[in-house]
């Protein structure tokens, strides 16, 4: 497993979580848990100091959970040698599927809601930020790994120079 990017780049994307659909999902529990908690420490004020210790608590965990969120991104870098790819910041370096390893390569649709970084049943380990289409790893080992793209065509393309692509 590489670490570092080696050999000339034929295909880069960085994908974020921008989706208007997907913030309204984050921002409902985030605003409803900072309400419920503002409520409570407010109707408990004259009894204790517990719902404020609350409220200093869940906003600044809410707080870092979104700045997170809008943080991290999916990168993808293709390369006459592997395919490269990482999660910032959780991930500092990147992981790679060198072309000797690569069995099999198939354009297939992603997964429906099946967003980030998991393993998924008949995909194996997806990496998806809500493209429509991405291409399922074969690696010589039986590992499968789903690689979602929002410009699948140049994706595509980048990866045929390591192993054919077929479209099943």
């Amino acid at each position: 497993m590489k670490k570092e990017i080696s050999g000339n780049i034929e295909f880069k994307e960085e994908q974020r979580f921008r989706q208007p659909w997907l913030w309204v999902l984050i921002l409902m529990p985030v605003l409803i848990s900072i309400g419920v908690t503002a409520g409570v420490s407010i109707y408990s004020l004259g009894k204790g100091s517990e719902g404020l210790l609350a409220l200093a608590v869940v906003i600044p965990v809410n707080l870092l959970m979104l700045y997170l969120f809008f943080i991290t991104k999916f990168e993808i870098v293709v390369t006459d040698e592997a395919v490269y790819y990482k999660w910032p910041p959780f991930n500092r370096k990147y992981r790679a599927i060198i072309q000797s390893d690569i069995e099999e390569v198939y354009l297939r649709k992603s997964p429906v809601l099946q967003i980030g970084y998991k393993r998924v049943i008949g995909y194996g380990w997806v990496h998806n930020l809500g493209a429509a289409k991405g291409l399922q790893f074969v690696l010589k080992s039986g590992k499968k790994i789903f690689i979602s793209c929002e410009k699948i065509n140049g994706f595509q393309r980048a990866v045929e120079k390591l192993a054919p692509v077929s479209l099943k």
